[in-house]
């Protein structure tokens, strides 16, 4: 074992960015080897890393969303017989995109990101830079991280005409990351995507009336039976 020689003097920790980790727990750790921040993992969602087929299995893992450190594996058997794929409704997400996943591990309705407009996180003051960030509308995975220069000089908000948005509410914004105008979302009549058959669910959602932000998303359940359509 390696000896870390005495300072002589005072020291302050450093401890970095970087998690270190073990089966159970993460941890920041100084160069003089003291230990900081201990947690233990927080496991995420499933993530598959091979699809089972009918004839062969597959295979998914778990990882810790706060250091990345893999906490669990698992085999997805082999389904045995054609199978028809159910994709959940939660969006699975990392930098190229976001899918949903069948089961059975194969990914369904991958999409690029589509991003949104700069989320102010903490607004920029004529003496201190601020930071901003932007979201995909989507699935609200944080595809673009920015800095807000420090405005240098007494500044007047000029909000403009565009709303941005987010699941709290709707709100004009200064170019300096002040916002204005906030209030919470007014959801209007519902909306349907897709009709639902005798044998289909289908689904429908709720837009506010004033930014359109869709506030929620609902199935309709298939109607399990025959249906003679009646026209007004």
């Amino acid at each position: 074992m390696a000896v870390i020689p005495a300072t002589g003097e005072e020291h302050t920790h450093s401890f970095g960015n970087a998690w270190k980790s073990d089966g159970t727990l993460h941890w920041k750790e100084c160069a003089c080897g003291e230990k900081d921040d201990f947690e233990p993992h927080t496991p995420g969602e499933w993530i598959i890393d091979l699809a089972a087929t009918a004839m062969a299995d597959g295979s998914k893992h778990k990882e810790c969303t706060v250091c990345g450190y893999t906490v669990v594996t698992e085999v997805i058997p082999a389904t045995g017989a054609e199978h028809t794929h159910v994709f959940g409704s939660a969006w699975l997400k990392d930098a190229s995109g976001h899918w949903h996943v069948c089961a059975c591990g194969v990914k369904g309705s991958f999409a690029a990101h589509v991003l949104g407009d700069w989320i102010v996180d903490v607004a920029a003051t004529t003496t201190t830079a601020g930071s901003k960030h932007k979201e995909c509308t989507v699935c609200g995975f944080t595809t673009a991280t920015e800095e807000i220069p420090a405005t240098g000089e007494r500044h007047i908000h000029s909000f403009g005409s565009a709303w941005l948005k987010n699941a709290t509410g709707h709100w004009y914004e200064c170019t300096c990351g002040e916002k204005g105008s906030f209030a919470t979302h007014t959801p209007g009549n519902w909306i349907v995507d897709i009709a639902a058959t005798a044998t289909k669910a289908g689904s429908k959602h709720k837009e506010c009336t004033v930014c359109a932000f869709t506030t929620v998303t609902e199935v309709i359940p298939a109607s399990g039976e025959n249906h003679t359509h009646s026209f007004g």
